[in-house]
C-alpha cells in the first residue's frame, strides 16, 4: 500500500510540473472580446484649438472636449491597446537632474518617457533604462478629452532648469496649462519626483464642465523577452486597502478554460474606488501617480509590443488610466488640479517617504514583517562587504544562528526519537488493543528521554515566514538587478548558464536541490516504514523543480541555509547527549541489578 501511495505522489506531482510548464505553450490565447469601457476616441490632431462645445439656452453649463459618440464604440474589437507611433512633428523638452531625464511632448503637453540614468538598459550597456519608451500614449496624458488629449499639439508657454509649461486653447473658450516641475538633488528632495499641475481656465461667459478627466498613467513592459511578466500590474490605494490588476487577469487561468469553459479574454478591467495613488510597475520599476484630491477609478489595459531584434516573440506589456470626476469651472474662474508623479526603481526606503503608504507598491504581502526586516538586514551587511550575493549569504548566517538554540534542540530531539523506536514498537504491540495505556506508556517514554514529538516543527514554522518574507522582497528588489555573484550574473534572474534542447541549466537551484538531499540524509528519520517520511524523500526534488525559475538570489539563501543546517547537523550527530547517557546508564544499572539477583540454578549430581 506504501508503494502504491508514493507512486500515486510521483504521478501527481509530475502531472502539476507538467501543467505549470506547459499549459502557457498548449492553450492558446482566446480570441473572443468582452465590452469594456469605451478606449479613447481618435481625434485629428489641433494646434490648441477645437470647435466650441454647443450653447445651451438656460444659462446651464455646457461640457466641453467630449469625444463624439461615433468614435467610441460599445464593444472593443481589438485586445491590446494601439503601440503609440513616431510624429515627426513632435516636439520634445526635458528636464535633467544626476539621476533622470523626463523627456516632455508637445502632443498631450505631457511626460513622453523619463531616462533612468543609474540603471543601465541591458547588462554592462552604456545606454540608461528608458519608462515609458514603448507607450501606448505620453504619461499624464488626458484621454476622452477633444482638444486637450494625446493627439492634440500644445504650445511650449516657457522652460526653465527645473520646469516646463504647456499650453492649449479649445475653441476660445477653455485655456488648460500644464506645468511641470522636477526636483532638484538638493536638501534631500526625491530626484525620482515630478510635480504636475493642470489648470482650468474659462474663457467664456458660460460656466463650463470638462468630460471625466482620464490621465494616463503610463506603460510598463517586461524588462526583457525572457520575463515572464508575473510583476506587471496597475494597482491603487484607497486609503485603507491596495488592489492590483495582475497583467494575467485579462485571460481565464487554465482551470477556468478547461473546467468552467470561460474563453473570455477582458480588454480593459476597470477598478472603481477612491484613488489615493494609483501605480503601474514592471518587476524592478514603477511609475506612482498621486493626486492632491483623491481620484475616483482606476483603468488597466494590454498593449502588445512589436518583435524587437534578436526576441523570438512580442512582449505583452500592461497601461493603465487614472479617473477623476469632472471639473466644473465658473465664468472667468480657473480651476487646478495638482499631482505628484514617480517614476523610477521599486525602492522600499524611497517610497516610505513620499508619506501616503506608496510603499504597499512593493508587495510585500501577509509576511511584509520579515521582508522589512530581512531588506533591513541585507542593505545593512551590503554596506560592508559590497557585494549583495554575500549580503545574503551574511543574511542566512545571522538568521540561522539567532535560530540555533530552537533548531538545535529540534535536532536533538530527532536524534533522540531515533534512539527509541525500539521500545516505541515493543509498546505499540504490548498495548495493541489498550489505546489508552498505549498513550500513557508513550508520554512516559517521551519523558524519560526528554523527547519533544512536535518540536521539530517550531524550527520549521519559523522558517516558513522568514523565507516568504525573502521571496517577496527578493523577486522586485531593484539592487539585486544585475548583481554579480560567483558565477551568477545576475541575481535577479536565474542562473542559467546554457540550453539542452530549449531547457535551461540553472546550477543554483541544483546545489540548493543537492544540498537538501544531504541534509535529509544527515537527519535521523523515526522509521523507515513511515509513508510520510518515504514522500518526504521526494522533497528535495520537488522544491528543486518548482524553484528552478526563480531568482538565483532566493537559492543562493536557501543553498546556504542548507549548509548551515548540515554543519550544524554534523555537530549534534558528533556530540554527546547527555539525556541519552543518562538514560542508557540507568539501563545498564538496571540490567546489573537484574543479573545479580537472578538466582543460580545448580545442576544435580
Amino acid at each position: 500500500m506504501d508503494k502504491k501511495n508514493t507512486i500515486i505522489g510521483v504521478v501527481l506531482l509530475a502531472s502539476a510540473i507538467a501543467i505549470l510548464f506547459l499549459s502557457p505553450r498548449i492553450w492558446p490565447t482566446p480570441q473572443q472580446p468582452v465590452e469594456a469601457p469605451p478606449r479613447p476616441g481618435a481625434v485629428e490632431p489641433a494646434t490648441g484649438s477645437t470647435p466650441s462645445a454647443p450653447q445651451t439656452s438656460d444659462g446651464a453649463a455646457t461640457t466641453i472636449g467630449t469625444v463624439p459618440e461615433v468614435a467610441r464604440p460599445a464593444v472593443d474589437t481589438s485586445l491590446f491597446e494601439t503601440l503609440a507611433q513616431a510624429r515627426p512633428d513632435e516636439q520634445i523638452v526635458s528636464l535633467s537632474n544626476e539621476f533622470v531625464d523626463v523627456h516632455f511632448s508637445n502632443y498631450g503637453g505631457a511626460v513622453a518617457e523619463v531616462v533612468l540614468k543609474k540603471y543601465p538598459a541591458t547588462k554592462n550597456s552604456p545606454d540608461a533604462y528608458v519608462w515609458n519608451r514603448n507607450r501606448a500614449v505620453p504619461a499624464l496624458a488626458f484621454l476622452d478629452f477633444a482638444g486637450a488629449d494625446a493627439n492634440t499639439r500644445f504650445e511650449l508657454v516657457s522652460r526653465t532648469s527645473d520646469t516646463v509649461e504647456w499650453r492649449a486653447v479649445i475653441g476660445d473658450r477653455l485655456e488648460v496649462t500644464r506645468i511641470y516641475r522636477l526636483a532638484a538633488v538638493v536638501d534631500g528632495a526625491e530626484p525620482y519626483l515630478i510635480d504636475h499641475r493642470t489648470t482650468f481656465r474659462n474663457l467664456s461667459g458660460q460656466a463650463l464642465n470638462t468630460p471625466k478627466l482620464n490621465f494616463a498613467l503610463g506603460t510598463a513592459e517586461p524588462v526583457d523577452f525572457k520575463d515572464p511578466g508575473l510583476n506587471l500590474n496597475v494597482g491603487l490605494f484607497d486609503g485603507e486597502d491596495t488592489e492590483f490588476i495582475e497583467r494575467g487577469a485579462f485571460e481565464p487561468g487554465f482551470f477556468a478554460r478547461n473546467f468552467m469553459g470561460d474563453r473570455i479574454v477582458k480588454t480593459a478591467i476597470p477598478l472603481v474606488r477612491p484613488v489615493v495613488w494609483a501605480s503601474i510597475k514592471n518587476q524592478f520599476f514603477t511609475a506612482v501617480l498621486t493626486p492632491a484630491t483623491p481620484a475616483v477609478g482606476v483603468v488597466a489595459r494590454r498593449l502588445q509590443m512589436p518583435i524587437f531584434e534578436g526576441e523570438p516573440a512580442p512582449r505583452v506589456a500592461i497601461t493603465g488610466t487614472v479617473q477623476l470626476d469632472p471639473v466644473q469651472i465658473a465664468p472667468g474662474a480657473s480651476e487646478a488640479l495638482d499631482f505628484t508623479y514617480y517614476t523610477g526603481p521599486k525602492e522600499y526606503d524611497r517610497l516610505v517617504r513620499m508619506g501616503k503608504e506608496q510603499d504597499l507598491i512593493m508587495q510585500f504581502g501577509f509576511f511584509g514583517f520579515f521582508s522589512k526586516m530581512l531588506l533591513y538586514l541585507l542593505k545593512f551587511l551590503y554596506g560592508f562587504v559590497g557585494n549583495w550575493g554575500v549580503a545574503i549569504v551574511g543574511t542566512t548566517l545571522v538568521i540561522r544562528t539567532l535560530m540555533w538554540p530552537l533548531t538545535a534542540s529540534a535536532a536533538r530531539s530527532a536524534k533522540r526519537m531515533a534512539k527509541i523506536q525500539g521500545p516505541m514498537k515493543e509498546i505499540q504491540e504490548k498495548y495493541k488493543d489498550n489505546k489508552q495505556k498505549q498513550q500513557e506508556a508513550m508520554l512516559a517514554l517521551f519523558r524519560e528521554h526528554k523527547v519533544n514529538p512536535v518540536g521539530g516543527c517550531l524550527p520549521l514554522f519559523l522558517q516558513i515566514p522568514i523565507f516568504f518574507g525573502l521571496f517577496s522582497m527578493l523577486r522586485s528588489a531593484s539592487e539585486l538587478r544585475f548583481a554579480e555573484f560567483l558565477w551568477v550574473p545576475d541575481l535577479s534572474a536565474p542562473d542559467t548558464i546554457g540550453h539542452v534542447f530549449g531547457f535551461p541549466i540553472n546550477i543554483m537551484p541544483l546545489l540548493m536541490g543537492a544540498s537538501m538531499v544531504v541534509q535529509m540524509r544527515m537527519t535521523p528519520t523515526p522509521t523507515v516504514d513511515n509513508p510520510t517520511a518515504k514522500m518526504m524523500k521526494f522533497m528535495p526534488y520537488f522544491v528543486t523543480i518548482m524553484c528552478y525559475g526563480f531568482s538565483s538570489g532566493l537559492a543562493v539563501y536557501w543553498t546556504a541555509s542548507n549548509l548551515f543546517s548540515i554543519f550544524q547537523q554534523w555537530v549534534t550527530n558528533r556530540s554527546a547527549d547527555p539525556v541519552v547517557e543518562k538514560v542508557e546508564a540507568k539501563k545498564a544499572a538496571a540490567a546489573a541489578v537484574n543479573t545479580a539477583n537472578k538466582p543460580v540454578r545448580r545442576k544435580k549430581s
